[in-house]
């Protein structure tokens, strides 16, 4: 097949979601196809041809200065040289290629890749998202009643979809991981059991005000708890007990979370969280607020321990009760660590690529 992913944006940082799209842009690459991943340019506003240009010219400054070369290979992720990937100015047909299946990746592109010609290939909408958070929900809800099929990863969205008419057009595929890479490399028994691992990010509903919270007043219960927080922000606003490791990827990320026994998520809302599944499969014992994304492996009192959404007192009494319990905090860790194999990228591609398969020849 001739597949195309189409991306709002660039990502000079890693996102979840972006590497989502590149994870299966490489590995349906690696089956074969011919595979394309188009960006937009941040800076294109489409109108007039003079502020087009100028748009284009701020592009590459702003390429330049966020070192994100002009083909739109991200520094932070791998994206296979069989990959065809580009930045354009506009995402108007003319600058997609023909092929058998072309694939929205966020609300913001839905809309155009929607009206694309037949020639572009079958439209999918993946959907990693309820993406409120970054539009009005009419707006969110209109692209997804746009005549495309969904492919949703988690249950939360599948039922959201069943909610708004499109069951029928929709396929549950729930994310992957790379289960070679993200691995138990120090024994969960040996581990220091004060040491709390979460990943920071300045949006309010990733929860990281309660996740401050909560461990703050688990500390005050427990003075020996320590922190060790990751994210892509240069200048965090953290306590000063709080160790803070700067946008670790590869190996890194693989220590750090290794170096943890638990994983503190305190997100309000998520499509199908990668940091507490990475987490659980790197063997720690997952703390986490009932989101419906973390919901599809994370079962309470079994493969993690669950707080109500926006509870930083639940949260800290999670923490504590599994940092005064080691035995419990070990029996978590391995029984996350156990569920979390079955959520392979061999699982994930084969599901998409056999349903890109059938669209295309439906």
């Amino acid at each position: 097949m001739r597949v195309t992913f189409v991306l709002a944006g660039q990502a000079r940082v890693p996102i979840g979601g972006f590497a989502v799209v590149y994870e299966y842009a490489n590995r349906l690459a690696r089956g074969g196809h011919e595979v394309t991943v188009v960006h937009r340019s941040a800076w294109a506003t489409g109108r007039g041809l003079a502020r087009q240009m100028a748009s284009e010219a701020r592009g590459i400054l702003r390429r330049h200065v966020s070192r994100i070369p002009a083909h739109g290979r991200p520094a932070w992720y791998q994206l296979s040289e069989s990959v065809q990937s580009s930045i354009v100015p506009s995402l108007r047909s003319t600058a997609i290629p023909d092929g058998d299946a072309v694939i929205a990746t966020s609300w913001e592109v839905a809309e155009q890749v929607s009206a694309y010609p037949a020639t572009k290939g079958t439209k999918v909408n993946l959907i990693q998202h309820y993406e409120t958070w970054a539009a009005p929900a009419e707006l969110v809800d209109k692209t997804w009643r746009l005549p495309m099929h969904k492919v949703v990863i988690s249950r939360w969205l599948r039922d959201l979809a069943h909610d708004l008419g499109e069951g029928p057009r929709t396929t549950y595929i729930p994310n992957g991981l790379d289960l070679a890479r993200f691995r138990v490399l120090t024994p969960i028994e040996s581990r220091d059991g004060m040491r709390v691992g979460m990943m920071y990010h300045r949006a309010e509903w990733k929860g990281t005000d309660d996740g401050i919270a909560a461990l703050t007043l688990a500390r005050r219960q427990v003075p020996g708890i320590k922190a060790v927080f990751f994210g892509t922000d240069r200048r965090p606003r953290i306590p000063d007990w709080v160790t803070y490791v700067h946008q670790p990827v590869g190996a890194d990320l693989v220590r750090l979370y290794n170096s943890s026994a638990i994983f503190l998520h305190p997100s309000w809302t998520e499509g199908w969280p990668l940091p507490p599944a990475e987490a659980m499969a790197c063997g720690c014992a997952v703390v986490a607020a009932a989101n419906g994304g973390v919901s599809d492996y994370a079962e309470d009192g079994h493969t993690a321990v669950m707080a109500s959404v926006r509870s930083p007192a639940e949260l800290a009494e999670a923490v504590v009760a599994l940092v005064e319990d080691t035995a419990r905090r070990v029996a978590i860790a391995h029984a996350g660590n156990a569920t979390i194999q079955k959520y392979t990228w061999e699982r994930a591609t084969t599901s998409f690529e056999r349903l890109l398969l059938d669209l295309s020849q439906g």
